[in-house]
């Protein structure tokens, strides 16, 4: 009897693996269901896997093919796991976060900085004419772009800053415990190389410059409406002759 049930917890486990194994498929190749929601679904399926791994841990008869096949499991089942976060917080294109995971990390320090009065600055960009570049040169070549502005973000500022693709062609930076003067003069960094970089890489006739809005006054009472106003400054930038830094 109490070998009948060792073996039908080890069933049960193996189930559960194929379970988690088509739910992972499913997961990873999906693009029209939320993320979220299946990332949430696998979190469950993978915390009952682990309880019956537990369990199965217990059974001191099992073979050492089975036990290898089950710590190769949960080997494999970590590294999706992985991927799935990965995947919920960052933007398929580009590599960057994603706008989902800058509103709540922006929230967070935000508030952070307004209960510690810390500097904060957070700046929100856009390549100028890029309908133009898409209408122009493809909208292969408009995807090229904002691959190689990404690149130029993650190359001019520092490792604790935040970058993400916050939607087409808008890109936030968020610079924690920096000062105004400070963040000006990373923003201006990113514009620069922007404006000098070697376009013609992707394009003989192509010539791409960013305009940049920045805020550093941490007084407003959340973190959109900080945001915004670095959104304003933007439209002063762009209203004003573009490829410029407005704060």
């Amino acid at each position: 009897m109490q070998e009948r049930s060792k073996a039908r917890d080890i069933e049960e486990i193996f189930k559960a693996e194929l379970e988690i194994s088509k739910h992972t498929e499913a997961v990873l190749a999906n693009e029209d269901i939320s993320k979220e929601q299946l990332f949430e679904e696998y979190q469950r399926l993978a915390d009952e896997y682990r309880h019956l791994l537990r369990q199965a841990m217990k059974i001191t008869r099992i073979g050492d093919s089975t036990q290898e096949k089950l710590l190769r499991t949960q080997e494999e089942l970590s590294a999706a796991n992985e991927k799935l976060e990965r995947q919920a917080k960052t933007d398929g294109l580009t590599g960057l976060y994603n706008r989902r995971y800058l509103d709540k990390t922006l929230e967070s320090i935000f508030d952070d900085a307004r209960r510690h009065n810390k500097a904060l600055a957070v700046a929100i960009s856009d390549i100028d004419f890029f309908k133009k570049i898409n209408d122009r040169f493809s909208h292969q070549v408009g995807d090229e772009v904002l691959k190689a502005v990404a690149k130029i973000f993650q190359s001019s500022v520092r490792a604790k800053d935040i970058v993400a693709r916050y939607g087409g062609e808008e890109f936030v930076c968020v610079f924690p415990e920096t000062t105004l003067d400070e963040a000006r003069a990373l923003a201006e960094q990113v514009r620069h190389n922007v404006e000098h970089y070697n376009w013609r890489e992707i394009h003989p006739e192509l010539k791409v410059t960013l305009s940049i809005g920045l805020c550093a006054d941490i007084n407003y009472p959340n973190h959109e409406k900080m945001l915004s106003a670095a959104d304003e400054k933007l439209y002063e930038a762009k209203h004003n002759g573009r490829n410029q830094v407005r704060c």
